[in-house]
């Protein structure tokens, strides 16, 4: 029995004895034992799987909240720079001068 993430119970659970590792496609997949659900998780070709340290869930948690935070600040300029055509005058003239 293998601890790996459930979609439908969004933690890592228990899979039931009907584990299974496809070996062409490199999936290890199994029933989760709280919810039933089908689980899969992608392997290497030893058929394993490294967990992730909690540094490494941080950084990548950081970097998620950077990446919604530029694409916020890209729709909000586009918002700015197509709602009146003087602001758009003049960002075109500070970056000319620029």
């Amino acid at each position: 029995m293998t601890k790996f993430y459930c979609l439908k119970c969004k933690a890592h659970t228990e899979t039931q004895e009907n584990e299974d590792w496809d070996e062409e496609r490199r999936i290890l997949l199994g029933s989760c034992a709280v919810c039933g659900k089908t689980k899969v998780t992608f392997t290497n070709a030893s058929g394993t799987f490294r967990k992730k340290s909690a540094k490494e869930l941080a950084v990548a948690r950081i970097k998620r909240k950077e990446a919604s935070l530029n694409r916020r600040a890209k729709k909000l300029g586009r918002e700015i720079l197509d709602a009146d055509e003087g602001v758009k005058k003049s960002v075109r003239k500070i970056l000319k001068e620029a």
